[in-house]
């Protein structure tokens, strides 16, 4: 078996670079979907975050890149709450445990059209009116933070440490079966 592959160090090196890439792309989706599994956060939020680094024939190594800001808190699904005890109820993550109060926050709309929740600034005063707090927006976690969160870095490496032998194993098949 080994014996079609002798001198062929292109024919390795070519398995090893699908088999790292099929994993990385696979431990990506894997990722992606606990993200959306544990978050109230849209697939294409989260895919615009994520990319695959692929590995090339001179450098066999693969990455996960997980890029992006704090994302607004409009995105979680705010319910403004008026009364005694105003603010903004918001869902960051999926089932009760997920419910997030933010105090004194507010939702508005601004004269640009944008929507988000405020709160009064403590630090700078209102360019038109000095005598008045400015409002900032409040942004909460990030892409890569929810990325980052112990369980699912957990999940993935254990992902990755079962099915590269597996895929390791069905690419030298393949490359041995007459696949190019």
């Amino acid at each position: 078996m080994l014996n079609v592959l002798d001198g062929d160090m292109m024919g390795y090196r070519t398995i090893v670079l699908r088999s790292l890439t099929k994993v990385a792309e696979q431990a990506e989706t894997l990722g992606n979907r606990m993200i959306r599994e544990t978050y109230n956060i849209s697939r294409a939020e989260v895919d615009r975050a994520i990319s695959v680094r692929a590995a090339s024939i001179s450098k066999l190594q693969v990455g996960i890149n997980v890029r992006g800001k704090r994302l607004p808190r409009i995105m979680f699904a705010p319910n403004q709450r008026l009364g005694r005890s105003s603010g903004v109820i918001l869902r960051i993550k999926k089932g009760k445990a997920g419910r997030q109060f933010a105090p004194h926050a507010f939702i508005q709309k601004m004269r640009t059209g944008h929507v988000g929740v405020f709160v009064r600034s403590k630090d700078k005063m209102m360019q038109k009116n000095p005598k008045r707090q400015a409002i900032e927006e409040t942004f909460t976690i990030s892409v890569a933070e929810m990325f980052g969160s112990k369980n699912i870095t957990t999940n993935i490496e254990r992902f990755i440490e079962e099915k590269f032998p597996l895929i390791l194993e069905n690419q030298l098949q393949f490359f041995l079966s007459g696949g190019r």
